[in-house]
C-alpha cells in the first residue's frame, strides 16, 4: 500500500507491521510507541530496550551501507511473503 499524508495527518501501524518512510521534502517525523498490556508479549520490550539502540549504533557506525542493508533485506522479505501468498491463492 502507498500513502502520502498531508499536514496534519496521522497512520496507525499496528505491532510488526513492516513500513518505509520517504519524505519529500524536510520535515518533522514523530512515532510513539508502547508496551503491549499482555504481560507475555516482551517484542516491543525487546526493541525498545535493545532493537533500538543497536540500529541506532550501526546506523553511526556503518552509515548509508546500514541503511541500504536494511532497505534491501525489507524488500527481500516483503518479496517472499507476496510469492508466499501467491502460491496459496493458486493452489486454493
Amino acid at each position: 500500500q502507498h500513502t502520502i499524508l498531508k499536514k496534519g495527518e496521522t497512520l496507525f501501524m499496528p505491532a510488526k507491521y513492516w513500513h518505509y518512510i520517504k519524505y519529500q521534502k524536510p520535515s518533522i517525523g514523530i512515532s510513539f510507541r508502547s508496551l503491549s498490556k499482555l504481560p507475555f508479549v516482551l517484542d516491543g520490550f525487546a526493541f525498545v530496550a535493545f532493537k533500538m539502540h543497536l540500529d541506532k549504533g550501526l546506523r553511526l557506525a556503518l552509515g548509508d551501507k546500514w541503511f541500504q542493508y536494511k532497505t534491501r533485506k525489507a524488500k527481500e522479505r516483503a518479496l517472499a511473503e507476496i510469492n508466499s501468498y501467491k502460491q496459496k491463492m493458486e493452489a486454493a
